[in-house]
């Protein structure tokens, strides 16, 4: 998602200034350092010599700000991945729910879910992010016309389809962000070897609420050797650790 950001937009949020007219310098120079470093093609693995040669001449500040856009980057797609995560995880409670309930009618189980899900808005129990899952789950439930007059496993295996699509979905965009994981470490260890901007790196990960959810699921050997590395055997990578899992 692209925003139009301006100094008077950033104004009315801070309501300084001074302090205004830096921060939108700063996110200038960090929108260049974007387009001038291709963050998304470093992603996908494509990374040009010319890259790595302007970042051997770059200030510190500079190395630091392409080390937080290629995190940005994938902070981007595993929030993406939590998402569908998530949406398929209470599809598939649904699912699993009507499952135990084939006595009852697929109408019924779906306002079932709607009337859990309105008690939870009402009770504030839901954030945002949870709103729009129940949601984009809710409007694909309520889509399916399931034939009543079927035995109870042709009724249930005609309700699946659509939601192993989902499933699909999901695993694909869980394996894009591995990839993109593994292409960031590469570009890396090729850009800063054991620098202070890998230790950066890592320790942004592993700080990273959604991505420290993801990497204490999924098994990233370079990262593991990494944290290793350069974290374990302090008192903070202990501290780092226990947010991870």
């Amino acid at each position: 998602m692209n925003l139009d950001i301006s100094q008077d937009t950033i104004y009315e949020y801070l309501h300084h200034e001074d302090i205004a007219e830096d921060v939108f310098a700063y996110y200038l120079v960090y929108k260049k350092y974007q387009d001038d470093y291709g963050i998304d093609d470093i992603l996908s693995g494509n990374v040009s010599s010319t890259i790595y040669a302007r970042l051997f001449n770059a200030d510190f500040d500079e190395r630091v700000s392409v080390v937080n856009l290629v995190m940005d980057g994938l902070l981007r797609q595993v929030n993406v991945y939590s998402f569908e995560k998530n949406c398929t995880d209470l599809w598939y409670s649904f699912l699993k729910d009507y499952r135990k309930k084939m006595v009852s009618s697929y109408k019924s189980c779906v306002k079932e879910f709607i009337d859990a899900y309105h008690f939870k808005l009402q009770a504030e129990l839901l954030s945002i992010s949870k709103k729009h899952e129940y949601e984009v789950v809710l409007n694909q439930i309520q889509k399916m016309n399931v034939d009543e007059s079927l035995d109870p496993k042709s009724r249930f295996d005609s309700c699946t389809n659509p939601f192993f699509k989902q499933k699909e979905k999901m695993e694909s965009i869980e394996s894009s962000l591995k990839i993109q994981i593994l292409n960031a470490f590469e570009f890396m260890e090729s850009a800063f070897k054991n620098g202070q901007e890998m230790t950066i790196f890592v320790t942004n990960l592993t700080m990273s609420p959604e991505m420290a959810l993801y990497l204490s699921s999924h098994t990233i050997d370079v990262y593991e050797k990494y944290k290793q590395v350069l974290l374990i055997g302090t008192q903070k990578a202990r501290l780092l650790d226990e947010l991870a899992h």
